[in-house]
């Protein structure tokens, strides 16, 4: 990599999902490496690609350095902005697949990609990412800790099947509710629809290790609301799964 490229500064402007990220490209020529039957590059004892007497104008991540960044976009094309910063320069990327090369000298240049350029040269790295965080939000009949409403069930199920796919999964259940009632009141309200959801899933075989509940009471509405409204929204259990 050049010096310029390892004194460069990434810094993130918005939220990105898990998802959502940027990554390091290649721009010096890109060689051809001796790989595997399975397309993974061979590596010799000091871990270093083994190269073939032959060039590519293929990049090979894992393999080259890295001078050039590139935003993806999430699963949903979302796309969040990203500042790549040398020395007394900058440059902003903030669109799909927008990139900047970093030269020799620190200088930054705007460049375009595309998502064929990205799968081409990354889809085996990029398939190798783990999966995304997803959250799933189950909802509780007025006042009760105990009753889901009956689509929620419908959601518990949704949730199981992505917890099936995920090898090492952690589960954050966090409770709230909506603003009818006093903070107390509401505080352990959301806790005790936290603990039946974790209950509900230690029922299906999830091991309590797995599971982390809290409750914040009417602290995040999602709905915003006055005070002492009613509002079927807020009396939910969120489920993140990562």
């Amino acid at each position: 990599m050049a010096k310029a490229a390892k004194n460069a500064v990434l810094t993130t402007v918005a939220t990105l999902s898990v998802s959502l990220g940027a990554i390091w490209v290649p721009m010096v020529e890109a060689g051809s490496y001796v790989k595997s039957p399975s397309g993974v590059p061979v590596r010799d004892t000091q871990g270093v690609c083994v190269r073939t007497t032959y060039t590519s104008s293929k990049l090979q991540p894992g393999c080259d350095p890295m001078d050039r960044v590139i935003l993806l976009p999430d699963a949903e094309g979302k796309v969040g902005a990203v500042i790549v910063a040398v020395g007394q320069s900058s440059e902003l990327i903030d669109s799909a697949y927008g990139s900047v090369q970093v030269g020799e000298a620190g200088e930054i240049e705007s460049l375009a990609s595309s998502a064929e350029e990205v799968q081409a040269s990354f889809g085996q790295l990029l398939a190798t990412q783990p999966r995304a965080s997803d959250r799933f939000v189950v909802r509780f009949l007025p006042g009760s800790a105990t009753e889901l409403t009956p689509d929620s069930a419908v959601v518990i199920q949704a949730m199981l099947d992505d917890l099936s796919k995920r090898k090492a999964p952690e589960i954050r259940v966090t409770g709230h509710t909506d603003t009818v009632g006093s903070l107390d009141a509401n505080d352990r309200l959301s806790k005790q629809r936290a603990q039946t959801v974790v209950d509900i899933l230690a029922a299906q075989g999830i091991s309590l290790d797995l599971l982390e509940a809290a409750g914040r009471g009417e602290r995040e509405l999602a709905v915003p609301t006055a005070d002492n409204v009613d509002e079927p929204d807020n009396r939910r259990v969120e489920i993140i799964v990562r």
